[in-house]
């Protein structure tokens, strides 16, 4: 198990402020962050183990310093004595045990940074993992020709049966904290999976762009439609983490209640033009 120290190198803290949104608007999520850079943190850790060892180093010799003081006129001064044999031995035995706590400690030291490197290591070899696998997983959605075949096909359906039609439009941005670009699709990524996780079985999510998404939600009104967008909200804050990896905002498009035919419904998921109540 990573300790929680060592896992806040690469962790920052933030406290989200969530606006609220108008049906068939878009919702704008704003960030209010404090970050904790990891260089900060690893130089705090390294910093208190200095300051430990430093401690430690000082309060032994002071120690053992004291006691040789003291036992060394006592074993030395007086020549003839009974017990002078003995006094020596134990006096060089004292000697020799603090020569081999002080490499022990060192030893117990070089043991405790060779684990945290290690460890570290490790965590980084994690993050690497989930990074590649998110962005693998980004490279298997569906993209925009997919998404206008079934856009036609479940719109044709819709008319015939006097049922309602809803897409949901997900729009991605990457935060300043996500400069790299690896990462910006890693965390893209990940907010595919969230959003997969909340779909019914019959709804559909389709990449319309690098940074944008589309679900389609078949026989959907435009409350319903409202309802699932609260559930991928819940899932974006969720992929976005306490680091803030992104920002989001969300558009209900919905059929009849904003628009009349399949052409008009791509227009407003596209962006080509603004969105009006029908």
């Amino acid at each position: 198990m990573i300790p929680p120290s060592y896992r806040a190198i690469y962790k920052q803290l933030t406290w989200p402020k969530w606006h609220m949104e108008m049906p068939g608007t878009w919702c704008d999520v704003g960030m209010n962050t404090v970050r904790i850079s990891e260089q900060t943190q690893s130089g705090d850790l390294d910093r208190r183990e200095r300051q430990l060892a430093l401690f430690v180093s000082v309060a032994f010799i002071i120690m053992t310093g004291g006691m040789v003081l003291l036992m060394y006129p006592v074993v030395f001064s007086v020549d003839d004595f009974p017990g002078k044999r003995t006094l020596r031995i134990a006096f060089f035995g004292f000697c020799a045990l603090s020569a081999l706590f002080v490499f022990y400690f060192r030893e117990r030291q070089r043991t405790i940074r060779k684990l945290r490197e290690q460890v570290l290591n490790e965590l980084q070899r994690h993050i690497e993992v989930e990074r590649q696998a998110s962005v693998e997983l980004l490279q298997t959605v569906p993209g925009l020709s997919h998404f206008q075949d079934r856009l036609a096909m479940q719109f044709r359906r819709a008319a015939n049966s006097d049922e309602a039609l809803s897409v949901v439009v997900v729009r991605l941005k990457p935060s300043s904290s996500t400069s790299d670009k690896n990462e910006a699709l890693a965390a893209f990524g990940d907010a595919a999976k969230a959003m997969s996780r909340r779909l019914r079985v019959e709804d559909s999510i389709f990449q319309l762009d690098s940074a944008r998404f589309g679900i389609l939600l078949p026989n959907t009104d435009i409350a319903s439609a409202n309802e699932c967008a609260g559930r991928m909200k819940e899932g974006l804050r969720d992929a976005a983490g306490a680091v803030g990896r992104f920002v989001f905002d969300l558009r209900v498009v919905n059929y009849p209640e904003h628009v009349g035919s399949a052409h008009e419904l791509y227009e407003i998921v596209s962006g080509t033009i603004p969105l009006t109540k029908a």
